[in-house]
Order: C-alpha cells, then sequence, then structure tokens
C-alpha cells in the first residue's frame, strides 16, 4: 500500500531524523519545495515520486537539496 498524501493534509516532520532509505521526506530541490521518498541505489541518490506520472530525480553534486525534515505522519479531516 503506498503513502497517500491529499490536498489539505497536514504533515507531521521530524526535523531532527536523518533521512534514511526509503524515507518520506520534505525538501527543498533547487528552491522548490516537494515530498518525496528519499531514495539511494548503487549509490547514487533518488527523489522518487510514488505518482508513476513522475520519473524519479537524481540528486547530482550541483543540486541544491535542503532536506527539511522526514515525514512521520500525517493528519487528516474526513
Amino acid at each position: 500500500m503506498l503513502p497517500e498524501i491529499k490536498p489539505n493534509d497536514i504533515l507531521i516532520i521530524d526535523r531532527s531524523l536523518k533521512p534514511q532509505h526509503k524515507s518520506i521526506i520534505t525538501a527543498f530541490y533547487n528552491g522548490s519545495p516537494l515530498c518525496k521518498e528519499f531514495f539511494i541505489k548503487h549509490k547514487k541518490t533518488y527523489l522518487r515520486s510514488f505518482n508513476p506520472k513522475f520519473k524519479a530525480l537524481e540528486v547530482q553534486r550541483e543540486d541544491e537539496l535542503e532536506i527539511f525534515g522526514v515525514v512521520i505522519g500525517l493528519s487528516r479531516d474526513f
């Protein structure tokens, strides 16, 4: 089952955690805010979307990646 983040959801972020392989993170990537899966493969770092319409972003040395925190939960009104 894949995580689903809907409009108006409130993400619960832990800024003290270091992202691990397959952590869901919030970050600024080249100045743009995003929420993606932090993925490591063959010593390369990727930011992967759970939406198959979007390709994974391979983080390059020249890219700016500022990780805000690790998602540990969310709050949603039903």
